[in-house]
């Protein structure tokens, strides 16, 4: 991944071997563009988590799941949810909310507004790489139905890196990383073309 800065902002090229990549740490050096590769990369690999989450929301239950082999997989979604379950789990976002917003009093509901721009600056990079696509269409916004909004679909692409992600950090022992392996197989397999050949 190449790194720029301007103007405190971090430009970065991120490639699918930087989010696969199992040691972060290794990768970046110990400084603070260390520190700030290795939150990037966390932030970019919740994204994808969030294919495989439990995410529910009384609120939204219009993210469309399948259950593939036992395993529920997020197959399209809009970005709110997506933020609010992102504020929840990634600390990187939290520690940055409380530094920037820690004196204004924001509803706990409303304040994954705050974060939602940057994450829709990395879902565009993830719908470059593949990993997600984009409705033609606009839907309707979750919180104001006047407004438009995407609606992101998840691609064969992206389902084989959130579960080549979950079986890094799933215990090899149980019975959820037998079926996260069958369905991994049985994901990448369908993707080869049929006229695939050994050579």
């Amino acid at each position: 991944m190449s790194l720029s800065y301007t103007n405190g902002l971090t430009i970065k090229n991120i490639t699918i071997e930087d989010i696969l990549y199992t040691n972060v740490k290794k990768r970046g050096s110990d400084d603070d563009d260390g520190k700030g590769y290795e939150k990037e990369i966390n932030l970019y690999r919740d994204i994808i988590r969030f294919i495989l989450s439990d995410y529910k929301d009384q609120y939204n239950p219009e993210i469309e799941k399948d259950d593939m082999d036992g395993i529920p997989i997020i197959v399209s979604f809009r970005i709110w949810p997506l933020c609010k379950w992102l504020f929840d789990t990634n600390k990187d976002l939290q520690e940055g909310y409380k530094k920037e917003y820690e004196k204004e009093r924001i509803a706990f509901a409303k304040r994954p507004i705050k974060i939602k721009g940057k994450v829709g600056r990395r879902l565009e990079k993830l719908v470059k790489l593949g990993l997600f696509d984009i409705d033609e269409n606009r839907v309707s916004s979750q919180r104001n139905e006047d407004l438009k909004t995407f609606l992101y679909h998840v691609t064969r692409a992206g389902r084989l890196v959130a579960l080549t992600l979950e079986l890094q950090n799933c215990d090899k022992n149980s019975d959820r990383y037998k079926k996260l392996l069958l369905l991994t197989l049985k994901e990448y397999l369908t993707a080869l073309p049929p006229n695939y050949k050994k050579r």
